[in-house]
């Protein structure tokens, strides 16, 4: 257990206090269920706090694990960008060049630098590609095979268009098939990424029966928004 102390970390505690309010705001007005927070700067941890729950009857515990969404793409550039210094391919390699099959439909000039800048034109909206579902996601080859079999949104480099999972999982596959030891992606992150950094809780993919796992709900507020998404 980490100590909290705001004074020794050079907080301001009212503005953790706020904080503390707004979280706890939320969750009365039906906006999310609990939270859990980390506040620290400079190495300290200066403010940590459980609040509500993460599932009926189940109190929302500090070492809970949480699904990190997009955030995650931020792992996955990271791993590009060592696989770049490593020599395996460049900003401006053509992504057809490292993912056979990725570059029909206009795609073929998409470049990694312009997946990671979301300006790629791997196809239009957030949800998985046409006759794929949610589940999908999870098998790299399956879902960049039916994207790169879609034409391209827009020309490659024109414009920046958010796209949940078209550029970022067409880098992951080009890691995976890029990898000198022949690895699949979570290993990747798992070996090149997590170990090294210490993040023990941290990966792609989590089994469901792990206890620590916070499932993925809505409160009836948030549900309504997300069925419109």
């Amino acid at each position: 257990m980490f100590k909290s102390e705001a004074s020794g970390a050079g907080l301001n505690t009212g503005a953790l206090a706020n904080l503390d309010s707004s979280i706890q705001k939320d969750i009365d007005d039906g906006r999310i269920f609990g939270a859990s927070i980390i506040v620290g700067r400079e190495g300290k941890i200066g403010h940590r706090k459980t609040f509500g729950t993460v599932a009926p009857g189940r109190k929302t515990a500090d070492d809970d694990i949480f699904l990190l969404m997009s955030l995650s793409k931020s792992y996955t550039a990271a791993l590009v960008l060592r696989a770049i210094d490593q020599g395996r391919f460049t900003l401006d390699t053509p992504i057809a060049e490292l993912v056979p099959g990725f570059g029909f439909g206009g795609k073929q000039n998409a470049t990694v630098r312009m997946l990671l800048t979301h300006t790629g034109g791997t196809y239009p909206g957030l949800a998985p590609p046409p006759g794929l579902t949610l589940p999908d996601i999870g098998n790299l080859e399956k879902l960049v095979a039916a994207m790169g079999a879609m034409p391209a949104a827009f020309t490659p480099g024109t414009r920046c268009h958010y796209n949940s999972f078209g550029g970022i999982c067409a880098l992951g596959r080009a890691l995976v098939l890029t990898d000198p030891k022949g690895r699949s992606f979570s290993r990747i992150a798992k070996e090149d990424l997590f170990d090294p950094l210490g993040m023990k809780d941290t990966s792609f993919g989590l089994p469901d029966s792990n206890a620590r796992r916070v499932p993925i709900s809505f409160t009836e507020k948030t549900r309504h928004r997300t069925r419109r998404l």
